[in-house]
C-alpha cells in the first residue's frame, strides 16, 4: 500500500460536515476520500489543540499541539519545522501533497529531494501566488521568514497545481514558476431538494476574519432595511476575533432583516444556499471560493465585492463583481431583486457551468494521475 502524506494547516478529523472546516481542508477531504478508494494509505500532519494521533480507516491524522506563542502572534508554522520533518521521516511516504503555502512547504521539499520522492504543491488561494504583503507589522519578521521558506519549497516542488488560470499567470509573473496543471475546485453534485420559498434571501458564508469583511455584509443588510426591501440576510461562519465578533453581533442584533447562525456543517450550508437566491462574497482576497461552486451547483447566483476568479462572474454570466465599489454592489442587488427573469437566466448558467466544470468526477480524474 502506497503512503501519501498531506501537510495541512488545520484539518478537522470529523469529516466533511465539520463546522470549522476551511476551503482547502474540504478539498483535501474530498481528495483523500478518492485516494482511499484506490487503497492508498493517507496521512495528515496538522496543527491541533493537543498532540494526538487519530485513525479512521486508511487515514491517520497526526496532530501537533499549537504553541501558546502562536495563539497570540499568528500561525508561525516555521516553529514546527523540525517536528514536521521528523514526522514525515517516520511516515516515509511515497508522495507528499500540500494544498497551501507556508514554511512546511520547505520541510516537504527538503525531505522529498533528499529521499527522491514526489512532492506535489497546490495553491489554495490568491495569497499563495502573490508577493509578500506587509499587512501585519506586529509580526512582520516571523511572517516574512515563513514566506521565504514557503517560496523555497515551492521552487523545488516536482509538480505545481493551481485552481484557476489567473493563479497560473500570477505564479509565472511573480515567481517565474510554471504550473503543471490548472485543476478547478471540485464538489459533489447536490443531493438536497432545491426549493426557494418566501422572501428573497441573500446568504453570506465565511469565517469572520478581517479578510472576509463580515461587517460589509451587515452594512448591506442595514441599507436594505432602511430602504424597506423585503429581503432576508443570512450569515453562516465561525467566529475569529472575540472582541470584533462581539461588535459585529451587536450591529446584527440592531437589525430585523439579518440573522447570524454561527458555524454550521456542510449539509446545513448547502441546504441554506439552495434556499437562497443570492450568495454575496465580501472578501478582500479570495482564491477560488468553494462557496461559489456550492452556490452555482444549486443555481444560486454569486455577487462579489472584489473576487472574480478568471472573470467568471463578469464575463461568463455567473453573477456580478463590483471590483471594490460598495455602491455598485448595492445597485446590482437592487437591480437583480426587481428583475426575476435576469436572476433566472443567471441561475441556469450557474448550474450548467458548474456541473460541467466542477464535479468531482470531472476534476479529480485530472488530479489523480499525478499521484501515480
Amino acid at each position: 500500500m502506497r503512503k501519501i502524506c498531506f501537510l495541512s494547516g488545520y484539518f478537522n478529523r470529523f469529516d466533511l460536515n465539520a463546522k470549522s472546516q476551511g476551503g482547502a481542508e474540504y478539498q483535501n477531504y474530498l481528495l483523500k476520500s478518492e485516494l482511499e478508494k484506490k487503497n492508498y494509505q493517507v496521512y495528515f500532519i496538522s496543527l491541533g489543540d493537543r498532540n494526538e494521533i487519530y485513525r479512521d480507516g486508511n487515514t491517520i491524522i497526526i496532530y501537533i499541539r499549537k504553541k501558546k506563542l502562536t495563539r497570540k502572534l499568528g500561525d508561525n508554522f516555521f516553529l514546527y519545522l523540525p517536528h514536521v520533518y521528523n514526522i514525515i521521516n517516520r511516515i516515509r511516504p511515497s508522495i507528499i501533497y500540500q494544498r497551501m503555502s507556508h514554511s512546511w512547504t520547505y520541510a516537504a521539499s527538503l525531505y522529498a529531494h533528499k529521499n527522491k520522492i514526489k512532492f506535489i504543491w497546490a495553491a489554495a488561494g490568491e495569497e499563495d501566488v502573490k508577493p509578500f504583503k506587509k499587512d501585519r507589522l506586529h509580526n512582520l519578521l516571523f511572517n516574512f521568514l515563513d514566506h521565504l521558506l514557503a517560496r523555497y519549497g515551492q521552487k523545488r516542488a516536482d509538480t505545481i497545481i493551481v485552481q484557476a488560470e489567473y493563479q497560473r499567470d500570477l505564479l509565472l509573473k511573480n515567481y517565474n514558476l510554471v504550473a503543471d496543471a490548472v485543476i478547478k475546485n471540485y464538489h459533489p453534485l447536490p443531493c438536497e431538494k432545491i426549493e426557494r420559498k418566501g422572501q428573497f434571501q441573500i446568504i453570506w458564508v465565511a469565517n469572520f476574519s478581517r479578510n472576509k469583511q463580515p461587517h460589509i455584509f451587515v452594512e448591506l443588510a442595514k441599507y436594505f432595511e432602511e430602504k424597506k426591501y423585503p429581503i432576508t440576510f443570512l450569515m453562516i461562519g465561525r467566529p475569529y476575533n472575540e472582541y470584533k465578533q462581539k461588535m459585529i453581533e451587536t450591529d446584527i442584533s440592531a437589525l430585523n432583516n439579518i440573522q447570524y447562525l454561527g458555524p454550521k456543517d456542510q449539509e446545513f450550508v448547502n441546504r441554506s444556499i439552495a434556499e437562497s437566491y443570492l450568495v454575496v462574497n465580501t472578501s478582500i482576497l479570495e482564491g477560488f471560493s468553494n462557496v461559489y461552486i456550492q452556490a452555482w451547483l444549486r443555481g444560486t447566483v454569486v455577487y462579489s465585492l472584489n473576487s472574480d476568479p478568471d472573470k467568471l462572474l463578469s464575463e461568463k454570466g455567473l453573477g456580478f463583481c463590483a471590483y471594490g465599489n460598495f455602491q455598485a454592489l448595492v445597485a446590482a442587488i437592487e437591480n437583480l431583486f426587481t428583475d426575476k427573469e435576469k436572476w433566472f437566466l443567471f441561475s441556469q448558467k450557474c448550474r450548467q457551468y458548474s456541473t460541467e466544470n466542477h464535479s468531482i468526477e470531472n476534476q479529480i480524474s485530472k488530479l489523480l494521475p499525478f499521484f501515480k
